[in-house]
């Protein structure tokens, strides 16, 4: 039987979402993430509320190409409930049917005492753990918008509460996150001497070349020795020609 409706089944006995109210604001937020082409990226979902939670459920979509959703994961708030041994019942998708995104959702506990994400900020309830294209191009972005239309039948973002002896739900204010494409660092540093005979000195001590492979295009390049900056470069060098100012051993860095 589909997780979805093992959850349905639960919610329609325990009550836990009933008919949604209004009366207080809780908010949902996905933050904002960078990756680097072909390297791994979470993102968090944390929730705001002025109610004590005992579940939640959502979708979580993402536009574009270059992001793959590996993996969904209780936020650090979820997998605290009942004493550290997490949520009685949770149930994930990777890839639901209107994607691509997730969706996620969680009872924190079923037999007293029943367990509640406290009232605050930024209670960290979900991750959600993408993959980027080794192909993604730096500067390119995804944005994470909260979908009530993945999943069949469709996943709502809600949280559970209880007020007085009733328990409902709330429908939150949803923010929208993103997943931006960083320009990786210049890498392959390479030293060399070009001319033993040049460069600094009397006699010379050597002129030495530096080469380097760029990971994009940058608005500038900085060649350091011994972690100062000793040549500022067009953002499209490769390369360039230094000579220390005395003889002594030098550790060059690109960035």
């Amino acid at each position: 039987m589909p997780k979805w409706r093992n959850l349905f089944t639960i919610l329609v006995f325990t009550g836990l979402f009933s008919i949604p109210l209004y009366g207080q604001n809780h908010t949902v937020t996905a933050s904002n993430e960078t990756v680097l082409p072909g390297a791994s990226v979470t993102a968090a979902v944390t929730l705001d509320n002025d109610e004590g939670a005992r579940g939640f459920s959502m979708g979580l979509a993402h536009t574009g190409s270059f992001l793959t959703l590996t993996a969904i994961e209780a936020g650090a708030v979820t997998a605290a409930s009942n004493g550290g041994a997490g949520p009685d019942f949770e149930f994930t998708d990777v890839n639901p049917a209107g994607g691509p995104g997730g969706t996620y959702g969680v009872i924190l506990s079923f037999g007293a005492p029943l367990d509640e994400i406290p009232v605050g900020s930024g209670n960290e309830i979900a991750l959600f753990n993408y993959d980027c294209a080794p192909a993604a191009e730096p500067g390119s972005v995804e944005t994470l918008d909260f979908s009530d239309a993945l999943g069949s039948p469709p996943v709502a973002t809600i949280i559970s509460i209880v007020s007085g002896t009733t328990s409902a739900s709330r429908i939150p204010i949803k923010v929208s996150g993103s997943v931006s494409v960083g320009t990786p660092a210049p890498s392959g540093l390479t030293c060399a001497i070009s001319d033993p005979c040049a460069g600094n000195g009397s006699p010379a001590i050597g002129l030495g070349e530096l080469s380097w492979t760029n990971g994009g295009t940058y608005d500038s390049i900085e060649v350091l020795a011994n972690s100062s900056v000793v040549e500022t470069l067009a953002g499209s060098a490769t390369s360039t020609n230094y000579s220390p100012a005395g003889s002594s051993t030098v550790s060059f860095t690109v960035r």
